[in-house]
């Protein structure tokens, strides 16, 4: 028996143009630099792990990095949702 899933995405971690109000589309995606697949990688462990509370190790994965791309929304994003969450005490 063939299992289909859905992927859906996080509301947690807003794309560029949701920030900035825009309706969902390309306008202002070409604004936003694509991560090279390790760094992809990092950010979505690190998203994976903010998740699960796991606050310490979503930070741990940010740190591995590129630092030229520690500054792009969708890192930003993470890192505050891992601020949000320690200062909680989760």
């Amino acid at each position: 028996m063939r299992s289909t899933y859905r992927v859906r995405k996080s509301r947690k971690f807003p794309s560029l143009d949701e920030d900035r109000g825009m309706a969902s589309g390309t306008e202002g995606r070409e604004l936003t630099m694509p991560l090279e697949p390790e760094d992809q990688n990092h950010l979505t462990a690190a998203q994976g792990y903010v998740e699960l509370g796991m606050f310490l190790d979503a930070n741990a994965e940010l740190d591995e990095l590129d630092p030229g791309v520690r500054h792009l929304p969708e890192v930003l994003g993470v890192r505050l949702e891992i601020y949000r969450g320690s200062w909680r005490g989760n």
